[in-house]
């Protein structure tokens, strides 16, 4: 009698958790909702405002054609919109291209160019550097500008705030589907030749947030702090506080307006 072949146990809900760190924030903007999340000069919000923020970006980039698996670049200092990327950006589905700031012009190119990016999110102060790559980047479709210094976006430029402004209303699911879905693609400095990207992907980006919470507050004695969400994504992605401080490199210092 022949015997009845054994095939896989598709992932099921009910005993199968999806890992993303999409679930900090989650987590965080339901039960510390009101706790502080991000502290920049006199700007501050709560996880909750955080996290409804991650909505209105991944709504936005929804409705400006970003679609699943597309590639979307920022190249932001130490802003609140930085953060809100490593959140928003995975939330769309999309994968998020965090470039190095102290890049030089044509090293940002290449990452534009090399990585497909199909949408910028750029610093108006930092955009001189990323100019170049405007005109020879045929996947590029959208230039977004935060304009944090008051220097004014260029002319055929969208501003974050329309950008956003799109994702008004939206609610998307925070569990993802996949966890070995692309995260983040991240690149080396290029050093020693051109910059080389790495695909990350949501469990392991999971993983190693969960590693360094634990890590960072077992010395303290503090135990785990379920509300660091901003530990996620951010400290493994873009090693980068949101403190208040730009730390844009081979700028002046500028006095904010």
């Amino acid at each position: 009698m022949a015997q009845p072949v054994a095939t896989a146990v598709p992932p099921n809900d009910v005993y199968t958790t999806q890992l993303s760190p999409l679930l900090f924030l989650e987590r965080s903007a339901d039960v510390f909702a009101e706790r502080p999340a991000v502290t920049y000069g006199a700007r501050r919000e709560s996880y909750r405002e955080l996290g409804a923020a991650a909505q209105r970006l991944a709504g936005g980039l929804t409705a400006s054609g970003i679609e699943p698996g597309d590639r979307v670049a920022y190249l932001l200092p130490n802003l609140p919109e930085m953060l809100v990327a490593h959140f928003g950006v995975p939330l769309a589905h999309a994968v998020l291209v965090a470039i190095n700031t102290r890049l030089s012009g044509a090293e940002i190119t290449y990452i534009l160019q090399h990585s497909g990016a199909k949408l910028l999110v750029a610093d108006t102060e930092l955009l001189a550097r990323a100019s170049p790559a405007l005109e020879v980047c045929p996947a590029l479709e959208h230039l977004v500008t935060v304009d944090d210094v008051g220097l004014g976006s260029p002319p055929g430029a969208k501003t974050y705030a329309e950008l956003v402004s799109r994702g008004e209303g939206a609610s998307r699911p925070w569990r993802v589907d996949d966890e070995e879905r692309v995260i983040s693609i991240n690149y080396t400095s290029g050093t020693t030749g051109r910059p080389k990207g790495v695909m990350y992907t949501h469990r392991g980006a999971h993983l190693n947030a969960l590693a360094e919470i634990v890590h960072s507050h077992h010395d303290t004695g503090l135990g785990v702090p379920v509300d660091a969400a901003h530990v996620s994504l951010q400290r493994v992605v873009h090693p980068v506080g949101c403190d208040g401080d730009r730390r844009a490199p081979r700028l002046p210092p500028r006095r904010r307006p």
